[in-house]
């Protein structure tokens, strides 16, 4: 191959890896039209009823305390307001309180725990924003779900009592658009209580 050859070669494969390097451009549909994200769907509740310690309880206890009897029972109603087989992830922090009103969801469904910093809402909302075309529980705390409801980007301020159990905020996420359903949880197994 003469020395003409070889450079006019060298020259189109570089021509020919430019092109491909710098592709077709944004105007270009040789991709076809790119579909949009599938939907996420949030449910939002705040953990059940706590039990009230006294105040000679160790103090670790009464900063973590765990679910009450009533609270017991609502998270087992919570099996009933969520579409259980379809979960497809379970977020809770690290609180006994939080893990407990996911239990029973868990049990049935089998799906890992993960659990989430409640102070770093931004990490949450774009971890759950990620979730396309999935169903996610999340439980949190009433110091917690306003925040997170505004991350998401429901335009209603949420506030929630310190007694306020049983609301559930069903979110759905459209893009970078939510909409949001307001729902209660846990009252048809509290209603049935065969211990009293």
């Amino acid at each position: 191959m003469s020395e003409y050859s070889r450079r006019r070669l060298f020259v189109a494969a570089f021509a020919l890896a430019g092109v491909s390097a710098i592709g077709c451009g944004e105007s270009c549909s040789c991709e076809g039209p790119r579909p949009e994200p599938a939907d996420v769907t949030i449910y939002v509740v705040r953990h059940a009823e706590k039990q009230q310690l006294p105040e000679d309880a160790p103090e670790a206890a009464r900063k973590d305390p765990p679910l009450s009897r009533e609270g017991q029972l609502r998270a087992m109603g919570l099996t009933e307001d969520v579409p259980v087989r379809d979960i497809d992830a379970v977020y809770v922090t690290k609180t006994k309180r939080s893990k407990d009103t996911a239990s029973a969801v868990v049990a049935l469904n089998s799906v890992e725990l993960i659990t989430y910093p409640p102070q770093d809402t931004d990490g949450l909302v774009e971890r759950l924003r990620r979730r396309h075309g999935q169903q996610v529980l999340v439980v949190g705390h009433s110091n917690t779900i306003p925040l997170l409801l505004k991350g998401l980007g429901v335009p209603e301020a949420v506030e929630i009592d310190e007694a306020q159990y049983g609301d559930m905020w069903v979110v759905t996420l459209h893009g970078e658009t939510a909409t949001v359903e307001t729902r209660r949880f846990g009252e048809s197994v509290e209603r049935f209580d065969p211990g009293r």
